[in-house]
């Protein structure tokens, strides 16, 4: 399986900026996608000087909560960006000037992926790359950045995710788009051509980003996310999947109520599109701009901070009804495992074997571990060595504590001889952990 198959396929997501506490109660409702911030500014405020202690605890909460991760690296330390670029600018935007040397930034992508490469699914290089208020380089300057630290996520952490551009807004395309094409849609281009997508191996594996305007409307935004996808038709040679990682309505322009029916009908627009827009990420947990106020829960310093708002609750009506399942905790998912490797392969798991396969029950589940164990070399051998009637025997024995019913293991033994035995044996596996 391809990397993208293997990432939890929940398209539910939502936008966490520095809130690891706020993160179980998102996952309490089955949002199991988290795009959060890895400020390079505010990691490494002096060459070399690296303070990790708020992204460790994002990770760390996600891991446990059974939740994925998109990592937006972004923004120049002052140390790091050239003194002659700075002046006139004003302190809080020297964040978005490029570096002067894009090694620097590259060396930090480094950085962040010997930490969390193995326990973060994607990564995006920069937000809204295509909005001075974020980046304040040449887009020349942009493709250099983006191109080099694609390269080193390929190199450093290759079962990573690599997701861009992160574009925001996208003006739908006309007959004079040939004569004067819109900044976005010339950057896209660009963007598209410099990480190889009409080759057989383009460095971006989903193509990320952020949809608002469209007359404030999900209709009107769905009809822009459209025709986005044409373009990508027309300058890719295949189209990678579409992620949405913002999107949103704000309170100074809809009401609390129908913020949360937007929110419904703009999930809806995408399951219906689910062939190629995969997710959406909510923006956003918790925020106000202003007299804006974006989050699914109230902003802080609000009459209703960090609680709940319709739109919250409009969220996890629809994740139900979509049939979306809630995350298994980290220490859950290990004890399966355990059990999994006990009843099937009739051994302890290796530590090894104990962290891919906990990840992979967290992140897809339980049924895809047990069938990852079931067609292993070491399974095939097993069943060589013993008779199949057996190998089911110890299977219940194992998982229940218990012999089987004969009807039971005819089941078993003809799931076995034809490839569906995962569907048997994870919630026998399941319901023993939870139990345990």
């Amino acid at each position: 399986m391809g990397k993208i198959e293997i990432l939890d396929p929940s398209p539910f997501g939502v936008n966490l900026h520095n809130a690891d506490e706020l993160l179980p109660l998102f996952a309490g409702i089955g949002i199991r996608w988290f795009r959060v911030d890895v400020d390079w500014d505010a990691i490494e405020t002096e060459p070399g000087r690296l303070g990790w202690f708020q992204t460790d605890r994002i990770v760390d909460t996600a891991e446990e909560n059974g939740v994925s991760l998109l990592m937006s690296v972004a923004y120049t330390p002052t140390w790091a960006s050239a003194p002659d670029r700075q002046s006139g600018v004003p302190p809080d935007r020297k964040r978005t000037l490029p570096p002067r040397d894009p090694e620097l930034f590259v060396r930090f992508v480094h950085l962040v992926l010997e930490r969390y490469g193995t326990r973060v699914q994607a990564v995006s290089v920069w937000n809204e790359p295509n909005f001075e208020q974020f980046w304040t380089g040449s887009l020349d300057e942009y493709l250099i950045l983006l191109t080099s630290a694609l390269r080193e996520v390929r190199l450093t952490a290759p079962a990573m995710v690599t997701c861009g551009p992160d574009f925001s807004g996208w003006s739908k395309g006309s007959w004079l788009d040939f004569l004067s094409p819109k900044r976005e849609r010339e950057w896209m281009r660009r963007v598209l051509a410099a990480t190889g997508c009409k080759t057989d191996s383009p460095m971006l594996d989903v193509i990320t980003h952020h949809q608002y305007g469209g007359g404030d409307q999900p209709a009107g935004r769905i009809a822009i996310i459209e025709d986005l996808l044409q373009f990508l038709k027309e300058n890719c040679r295949t189209v990678p999947p579409v992620w949405i990682t913002e999107t949103g309505f704000a309170t100074d322009k809809v009401s609390l109520d129908a913020q949360g029916q937007h929110l419904r009908t703009t999930m809806e627009g995408m399951a219906a599109r689910s062939s190629w827009w995969h997710k959406t990420f909510w923006y956003d947990s918790h925020g106000r701009q202003g007299r804006a106020e974006w989050g699914l829960l109230g902003p802080d310093g609000s009459s209703d901070a960090r609680e709940p708002r319709t739109a919250f609750h409009t969220y996890a009506t629809a994740i139900r009804d979509a049939g979306g399942t809630l995350p298994m905790s980290r220490a859950l998912a290990l004890r399966a495992v355990d059990l999994a490797y006990l009843s099937i392969l009739g051994r302890d798991s290796d530590p090894e074997g104990r962290t891919s396969h906990g990840r992979l029950v967290q992140t897809r589940s339980l049924e895809a571990a047990c069938d990852s164990l079931l067609r292993s070399d070491e399974f095939a051998e097993r069943q060589r060595a013993l008779p199949p009637e057996e190998t089911a025997a110890q299977f219940f024995s194992v998982a229940r504590g218990h012999e089987a019913t004969g009807d039971e293991r005819s089941a078993l033994l003809s799931a076995l001889g034809d490839g569906r035995a995962a569907a048997i044996v994870a919630p026998i596996i399941k319901a023993a952990t939870r139990t345990s």
